[in-house]
C-alpha cells in the first residue's frame, strides 16, 4: 500500500499592496531576519503576484496564499483566504474616522 500524497505547497501570509490588474493581487510578505554578524533583526520584504479570480482581496488586507503551477510569467501563487481586513494601510483607521466625521457633517444642518 502506498502512502497518500500530502499537500506540499508552501503557504504564506502577506499584505495586499495592489489590485489594479485583472485576476491578480500584488502581495508584500515581510520577514524579520537577524544580521549575520551582529544579530540585530531587520525587515526584509518580497513581493508576490497572487491569482485572485473572485477579487476577494482588497488593498491593505492580510491574506493567505499558496504555491501552485505557473499561471503566467510572474504568477505562481493562488489566493486562499483573507485573514484580516485593512491591516496593512498606515492610517487606515484614521481615514475611516475622517470619512465618518465628514459624512456626519454633511447630514447635520448648519445652525443659524
Amino acid at each position: 500500500m502506498t502512502p497518500s500524497p500530502q499537500n506540499t505547497h508552501r503557504r504564506l501570509q502577506g499584505v495586499v499592496t495592489s489590485t489594479a490588474m485583472k485576476d491578480t493581487a500584488s502581495v508584500r510578505v515581510d520577514r524579520q531576519i537577524p544580521h549575520q554578524k551582529y544579530g540585530k533583526y531587520f525587515a526584509v520584504s518580497r513581493k508576490f503576484m497572487v491569482h485572485d479570480p473572485q477579487a476577494g482581496a482588497r488593498v491593505g488586507d492580510l491574506i493567505e496564499f499558496e504555491e501552485c503551477r505557473p499561471l503566467s510569467k510572474c504568477k505562481r501563487w493562488r489566493f486562499i483566504r483573507t485573514v484580516k481586513q485593512g491591516v496593512g494601510i498606515p492610517g487606515a483607521e484614521r481615514a475611516k474616522q475622517e470619512a465618518a466625521v465628514a459624512a456626519e457633517a454633511v447630514e447635520e444642518p448648519v445652525a443659524k
